[in-house]
């Protein structure tokens, strides 16, 4: 288990535009009627909004954190003469952490447009910061006294985008930014992913055993109900470990952390293990007394499905650590199987004693879940 660091490290909390256009006065009268606007964003990971396609026009994207973006510019000659300029160009992202000034190429670059016409000039833009986040990208074009400043959302992801999420959704990674933005480092973003879903109580626990989940399909809960969960306006909502474990599964993976979820019981046959004391989710961990044992026939969790394997529990604060330490915060990073009992009897399970974990079927394998 690694050491802990302070709960709930910072959150990348600024809001940003859809995008803005800003349009230059002329410099001189009679000039050219001429206006700039995005126009396309190369290279960047295309994102959904329930589901669905961005509007036209809404140039949000996602980039792995730190590449260099490249943006197209649109630009219009509405008048009755061409039109030659030449322009200046700088560029800044802004998240909840500071502005960082971005270093673009072209630096400068002319323009010569028919009347009535229009084109485009790619400009690329590095130096993002190396941390994920979601803030605003903006550029600032210019020329004399006419100055144009277009501005696009843009999330700053930790790697490519894993199932079910290849294709992200916003209001997805909406929560996880507001949970792990600023990180950026795998082991901070995993640990913040887990205690954020956690203390922010999206969930009320549901605590009695073999009670369905709530936001799984009722024949496969490896389908998660994705559009009506994000279409819910009512929070905690009522959840079980599966949709607990299901839905940080889905905010990992839609920043690039490859998680999946498992599900274990006792690998000895005991119908019912009694739990070392937990706090559920959607209660106050921050209150000694609410930790308490727990009795179920399985439990689902999610792991790292590359790399150490480690548990990550979002269900329910555990009262102590693999040590017998105070805790009080879900499990993240606890090394598996130890995670389920050690030979303390620390973890999960209290009894049986000497218990070990076997997959639970269904649904059996490990697995990330699907979306509807």
């Amino acid at each position: 288990m690694r050491t802990r660091t302070t709960r709930g490290t910072k959150t990348c909390a600024a809001t940003f535009l859809l995008f803005t256009l800003a349009f230059a006065l002329p410099s001189l009268p009679g000039a050219a009627q001429v206006t700039m606007e995005w126009f396309s964003f190369s290279g960047t990971i295309t994102l959904k909004t329930k589901g669905n396609s961005l509007s036209a026009g809404d140039f949000r994207f996602a980039s792995v954190k730190g590449n260099t973006v490249l943006a197209g510019v649109k630009i219009t000659n509405s008048s009755g003469s061409y039109f030659n300029h030449t322009y200046s160009v700088g560029g800044t992202f802004a998240d909840g952490l500071g502005t960082t000034t971005l270093t673009p190429s072209p630096t400068s670059f002319s323009v010569s447009i028919p009347p009535h016409s229009w084109t485009t000039q790619s400009i690329t833009f590095s130096g993002m910061p190396n941390r994920i986040g979601k803030g605003t990208l903006t550029a600032t074009i210019t020329s004399g006294t006419d100055i144009y400043t277009l501005s696009n959302g843009i999330y700053q992801i930790f790697a490519s985008p894993q199932s079910p999420m290849n294709a992200p959704w916003i209001e997805v990674l909406d929560d996880a930014m507001s949970w792990a933005g600023g990180n950026t480092t795998a082991d901070d973003i995993d640990e913040n992913l887990t205690l954020g879903l956690y203390i922010t109580s999206k969930f009320k626990y549901t605590t009695v055993n073999g009670l369905p989940s709530s936001w799984t399909d009722s024949t496969d809960q490896t389908i998660f109900l994705l559009t009506n969960f994000v279409n819910n306006t009512t929070w905690p909502t009522e959840g079980n470990c599966v949709d607990v474990s299901e839905y940080l599964c889905i905010c990992a993976n839609a920043l690039g952390m490859n998680f999946e979820c498992a599900r274990y019981k006792d690998s000895g046959g005991a119908t019912i293990f009694d739990t070392n004391l937990l706090c559920p989710i959607g209660s106050d961990w921050t209150n000694s007394a609410k930790y308490v044992p727990q009795h179920w026939n399985n439990h689902q969790i999610c792991r790292r499905s590359a790399g150490s394997g480690e548990v990550y529990d979002a269900c329910g604060a555990y009262r102590y650590d693999l040590s017998g330490n105070s805790w009080m915060a879900a499990a993240w990073g606890w090394p598996f199987p130890d995670w389920w009992q050690n030979s303390s009897r620390y973890g999960l399970v209290w009894n049986p004693f000497a218990s070990s974990p076997a997959l639970y079927s269904p649904p059996g394998a490990p697995f990330a879940p699907t979306i509807r």
